[in-house]
C-alpha cells in the first residue's frame, strides 16, 4: 500500500488506490512486484479486503493486531481468508504477537508454543526490532540471533526474505483452517469516531475525488481538455497518506491534525476548481460554444433566471425539488449526466403536507415529537406500521462519560447517561419541504438541528450543528425500532456485513460498537429502517437499536505526558438520514438512498445570455448509466496507461445480478475497444457489447473493472 492504511473508514476506492500506487511505485523504483499486503498494526480489516487483494496480483496478508482481542482469542495463526465475495487469500499472524520482538531465546519458544498450526506447518515469522517508529533491527537483535543458532538447544532462526517464508507457508497451507467475513478486532472500537473532522475531510475529499475524475473525463471526451492526471494523482497520495492507520483513525499527536486539517482545505478548494470548471461548460455541449461560459453555481434555493443546469453523479436517475420565483418544481436529472431546462411557471400547491409544534406529515408518514425534542412517534400511512418502540423515543441525543483514550472507551459507558434540554423548536412548511428546526443546551455546549422530510419521501433528513465544550465525554443519537426477528446489516467498502443484534455468544457481545461505512440497517421480512450517515463511521445495532456516535472528547493521544489536550472540541457539522422501509435492506433499496444522500443532484443557475433562449426548452444527456441499481459505479477516470477510461463497479446486496451499462455514444465512438480488466488495469477479457451498452454479470458482492479502449492502429 502506499502507507500502512486503515481499512475500516476509507472507501473501498480508496483501498484499490492504496494498493495502486504502492504497488506502482515500487515497480518503478525497484522494478520489484510486491505480492504481500503488510499490514501488522492496522486496527482490523474490511471483508472486502480478499477480493481487492486477489484482484491486485497480492497472494497473502501478514499482521498480528488480532492478538489484542479484548474478549475472545483469535484462533488461528496461518489460515485461508474469505472474503464477503468468496475470494480466498493466505494470512499469517505473527504468533509472538508484536512486530517488536526483541529476538529473545524468550521469543522463540514462545512463538513454538504458541504457534496454533504447529502440527499443520513447520514455519513461523519473528519479525524483530524497533517496528514502533521505523527504528529496525539493532546490532543487539542480530547478536541474539547468532548466539541462538550456534546453541543446539534452541529452534533454528533463519534470516530471509518475507516472501521466501510465505512460498514454504503456501506448499502447507492446504491443511489450514478457514476464517470467513471480516477480521474484525476487538479492540480500539473508539478509532470509528475519534477526530471526527479528519474522518469528515476524508470523505468530503473522497466524494470530491469521485466527481473530478469523471467529469474530467467527461471533459476529456466532449470538451477536449486534457485530462489533469498529475494534479488529480498528487491529490489522491496526500489523502492516502492521511488514511495511514494512526491518522485517520485519530490516534496521532495534535501537530498532526493542526497541519493535515489545513492540507484537507487547500486541497478541497483545488478540487472544486478542476469541479467548478468543467460543470460551468457542460451547459453549453448542446450549442456551438464549448469554452466555460458564465454559468454560476449556486447554494440558493430559489431561482430567479428561467433555466437552470441540474447534475447527477449517479449512475440512476434522480428526481429533485426545486424553487424558481414561480413555485417549485420537480426535476428528473438522467443518470450520471445533466439535465438543462426552463423551471415551469405554474404555482404549485402541497395539501398532502400538514405542519403543527409536535407533529410533520406528509402524504407517506406521521412523524410526532415529544417535549424533550425527541421522536415519539413514526408511523408509515401506506403500511399501517408504527417503526419507533413504544415509550423508546428516536433520534435521542445522549451523553454519556467517557474516560478512554483515542483507541479505547469503557466497556460500562453507557451504564451511565445524561440527558439535552431541548430549548426551542420552529416549525415550517417550505413548498415541498416539511422543516423542524430545535436548539438543545447541555451545560457549555449546544446543538442545532434542522428536520427536513419532502413530499414524496420515507427519508427524514437530520442536519446538525454542534458546539462542543465537555471533555470526556461521548455524544450519541439512537433511534429504537419496533422490528421482532429483525436482522441488522451495514455497509461497508464494496458490500455490506450481517451485524449481531443480540448477545447470544462471546464473539457476539464482542462487537458492540462496529465500523460502518454510509449506512445500518434492521429490518424483518417485512419492513425495516436504515440510519444513513455519509461521514460518521462509529454505530451500534443492538436490542433492535441503531445507534451512532457522533464524537468522543477524550485526552489526546491518551497519554498525560504529552499535554495534547483533548480530541472533538469545537464546531462540528454532520448530518444523517432515518430511511423506514418496506421488506430488508435490498427490497427498501437502502443503498441507492444511502448513495442519494452522499451524492446530491447539484443545481447550478444560469445567466449566460445565450442560454437564456432556451425558453421552453429541455436538454438533457446521460454518459453512463446502470440498467440495475443493486450495481454501484465506485470511478470512472482515465486509465492509468492515459490510453482509454476505466469504469469500476461493484455489486451491493450480496445477490448475482445482471446488468447493462449504457455508455454515452460519443463515448463508444472514441473508445469502442471493451475489455475487463485487474484492478492494475491488466488484461483479462474482451467484452462483447451491443447497441451502446455492456453486458455485465456479477457475483455477490463483485468488483468489476472495465477498460474502454481506442481501437490499437
Amino acid at each position: 500500500m502506499w502507507v500502512e492504511s486503515d481499512t475500516n473508514i476509507p472507501s473501498g476506492e480508496s483501498i484499490v488506490r492504496q494498493i495502486i500506487f504502492g504497488k506502482n511505485f515500487w515497480i518503478k523504483e525497484f522494478e520489484q512486484d510486491i505480492t504481500i499486503l503488510w499490514l501488522p498494526d492496522t486496527f482490523g480489516f474490511s471483508g472486502s479486503l480478499p477480493q481487492i487483494m486477489k484482484k491486485s496480483g497480492i497472494s497473502a496478508l501478514v499482521t498480528m493486531k488480532l492478538s489484542w482481542n479484548r474478549v475472545n482469542r483469535f484462533p488461528y495463526h496461518s489460515f485461508w481468508w474469505e472474503g464477503i465475495d468468496g475470494s480466498r487469500v493466505l494470512v499469517h499472524m505473527l504468533p509472538e504477537g508484536t512486530y517488536n520482538s526483541p529476538a529473545l531465546p524468550q521469543s522463540v519458544i514462545r512463538i513454538e508454543r504458541e504457534y496454533r498450526e504447529r502440527e499443520v506447518s513447520d514455519h513461523a515469522l519473528m519479525v524483530y526490532g524497533i517496528g514502533d517508529g521505523g527504528g529496525g533491527p539493532g546490532a543487539e537483535h542480530l547478536e541474539r540471533l547468532k548466539r541462538m543458532n550456534a546453541d543446539e538447544g534452541f529452534l533454528h532462526v533463519k534470516q530471509e526474505k518475507v516472501g521466501s517464508f510465505l512460498k514454504k507457508l503456501q506448499d502447507e497451507s492446504s491443511g489450514f483452517p478457514v476464517w470467513e467475513g471480516e477480521l474484525y478486532l476487538e479492540r480500539h472500537q473508539g478509532t470509528f469516531s475519534t477526530q471526527g473532522k479528519s474522518k469528515l475531510y476524508n470523505k468530503q475529499m473522497e466524494t470530491m475525488l469521485y466527481k473530478a475524475e469523471f467529469l474530467s473525463v467527461i471533459a476529456m471526451v466532449f470538451m477536449d481538455i486534457p485530462y489533469p492526471k498529475e494534479k488529480i494523482d498528487s491529490l489522491w497520495k496526500e489523502i492516502l497518506l492521511y488514511q495511514f492507520h494512526d491518522i485517520l483513525p485519530g490516534t496521532s499527536i495534535k501537530r498532526v491534525y493542526d497541519e493535515s486539517w489545513e492540507h484537507y482545505r487547500r486541497m478541497l478548494k483545488e478540487g472544486d476548481k478542476i469541479v467548478g470548471k468543467i460543470l460551468a461548460g457542460l451547459p453549453f455541449l448542446s450549442s456551438k460554444r464549448s469554452a466555460a461560459g458564465n454559468t454560476v453555481l449556486s447554494n440558493r434555493k430559489s431561482f430567479s433566471y428561467g433555466n437552470i443546469f441540474a447534475f447527477n453523479f449517479l449512475p440512476w436517475k434522480t428526481e429533485k425539488w426545486v424553487e424558481s420565483k414561480d413555485g417549485w418544481v420537480k426535476i428528473t436529472v438522467p443518470a450520471m449526466g445533466f439535465a438543462l431546462q426552463t423551471l415551469n411557471k405554474e404555482r404549485k400547491l402541497f395539501p398532502e403536507l400538514k405542519q403543527s409544534g409536535e407533529k410533520m406529515e406528509n402524504d407517506l408518514l406521521i412523524v410526532t415529537f415529544g417535549d424533550n425534542g425527541s421522536i415519539c412517534s413514526i408511523y408509515d400511512k401506506r403500511e399501517g406500521y408504527e417503526i419507533i418502540q413504544r415509550e423508546k423515543p428516536g433520534n435521542l441525543f445522549s451523553v454519556y462519560s467517557d474516560q478512554g483514550d483515542a483507541w479505547d472507551f469503557p466497556v460500562e459507558y453507557r451504564e451511565k447517561r445524561e440527558s439535552v434540554t431541548l430549548v426551542e423548536r420552529e416549525s415550517i412548511i417550505n413548498g415541498p419541504y416539511l422543516s423542524i428546526t430545535q436548539r438543545f443546551a447541555y451545560r457549555k455546549s449546544s446543538i442545532l438541528q434542522e428536520i427536513h422530510v419532502a413530499l414524496g419521501s420515507k427519508r427524514i433528513d437530520f442536519k446538525t450543528k454542534i458546539e462542543w465544550h465537555e471533555t470526556g465525554t461521548m455524544l450519541r443519537v439512537s433511534f429504537p425500532v419496533e422490528l421482532p426477528e429483525g436482522r441488522a446489516f451495514c455497509g461497508s467498502a464494496f458490500g455490506a456485513v450481517e451485524r449481531p443484534i443480540n448477545n447470544t455468544t462471546s464473539w457476539e457481545k464482542a462487537k458492540d460498537e462496529i465500523p460502518v461505512q454510509g449506512w445500518a440497517d434492521i429490518s424483518n421480512s417485512r419492513y425495516g429502517a436504515s440510519l444513513i450517515s455519509p461521514s460518521k463511521y462509529g454505530y451500534r445495532v443492538k436490542e433492535n437499536v441503531l445507534d451512532l456516535c457522533l464524537l468522543r472528547s477524550v485526552p489526546f493521544p491518551g497519554s498525560p505526558l504529552l499535554n495534547q489536550g483533548y480530541t472533538d472540541l469545537g464546531h462540528h457539522e454532520c448530518s444523517y438520514s432515518f430511511l423506514p422501509h418496506t421488506g430488508n435492506y435490498r427490497t427498501g433499496k437502502v443503498v441507492t438512498n444511502a448513495l442519494n444522500v452522499k451524492y446530491p443532484v447539484l443545481v447550478t443557475l444560469i445567466t449566460d445570455p445565450e442560454l437564456k433562449k432556451l425558453e421552453k426548452r429541455e436538454i438533457k444527456k446521460s454518459f453512463f448509466e446502470i440498467s440495475e441499481n443493486r450495481v454501484v459505479i465506485s470511478s470512472v477516470k482515465q486509465a492509468e496507461s492515459a490510453r482509454g477510461i476505466i469504469v469500476r463497479l461493484y455489486e451491493s446486496s450480496g445477490l448475482p445480478t445482471k446488468t447493462l451499462l449504457k455508455v454515452h455514444p460519443h463515448i463508444f465512438s472514441l473508445y469502442p475497444e471493451v475489455s475487463e480488466v485487474t484492478l492494475l488495469e491488466a488484461f483479462e477479457r474482451v467484452i462483447p457489447c451491443r447497441g451502446y451498452s455492456v453486458k455485465l454479470n456479477f457475483t455477490p458482492y463483485e468488483i468489476k473493472t472495465i477498460l474502454f479502449a481506442p481501437k490499437e492502429n
